[in-house]
């Protein structure tokens, strides 16, 4: 909210701005807690469009909240329209600098296509946990290929590289293997147990060992 010429301006006309407001189109309310941010410089500005303000009415003791008029459907429409291009265009740039970087790649440190691919799945995977750009993984690659290094042991180097991630499920993977292998474990004992068992509680068998002779 900005402040019309004559509002929070300490003088004989003072009008103060009020603390709490009410949204005229929401019924939500809002509150002061920033203060007044006066203009850099002083002085005073145009109002931007699309802004409330305070409005120094006369016979008011204090600032009359205004509020711009809610947004047409076209409006509405149009600003989702724009969000969405710009969308559509971030992710072509995207993909755009990817294919960039797998072209350098193929055409400096001479991976196929198929390197190239698995190279760049490991890095945006690198990119995501290290919080850094997929550009700055790649040019370390490619750092390290314009250093002398061997294209192929840095790209065997760079896809033996796990992350915490990777150490992760490595981790959850060794721990569901030995969960299973504990279940068998204690059903082959239990099939034991109760086959000793059965072997002792069932009757005794009597050997016939055919007529005697005398």
């Amino acid at each position: 909210m900005y402040l019309e010429k004559g509002i929070e301006e300490f003088g004989a006309n003072h009008k103060p701005s009020p603390f709490t407001i009410t949204c005229p189109y929401c019924g939500g309310m809002a509150m002061d807690v920033s203060g007044i941010q006066k203009v850099p410089g002083g002085g005073y500005v145009p109002l931007p469009d699309g802004y409330g303000y305070f409005a120094n009415v006369e016979g008011r003791d204090c600032g009359v909240p205004t509020f711009p008029p809610p947004p047409t459907v076209a409006e509405k429409a149009a600003a989702v329209g724009k969000a969405i291009e710009i969308i559509i265009a971030d992710e072509i740039d995207g993909l755009l600098r990817e294919r960039e970087m797998e072209f350098a790649m193929e055409a400096i440190a001479g991976y196929s296509e198929t390197e190239t691919q698995e190279i760049m799945k490991k890095a945006r995977a690198m990119a995501e946990w290290r919080t850094c750009s997929l550009e700055e993984i790649i040019g370390e690659i490619m750092s390290a290929v314009a250093g002398g290094e061997s294209p192929e042991k840095v790209k065997g180097e760079f896809l033996q590289l796990k992350t915490a991630w990777d150490r992760k499920e490595d981790r959850a993977r060794r721990r569901a293997a030995g969960r299973a292998d504990a279940v068998r474990f204690s059903r082959q004992k239990e099939r034991e147990r109760a086959q000793r068992r059965q072997k002792r509680m069932r009757p005794r068998r009597r050997e016939y060992r055919g007529p005697d002779i005398v």
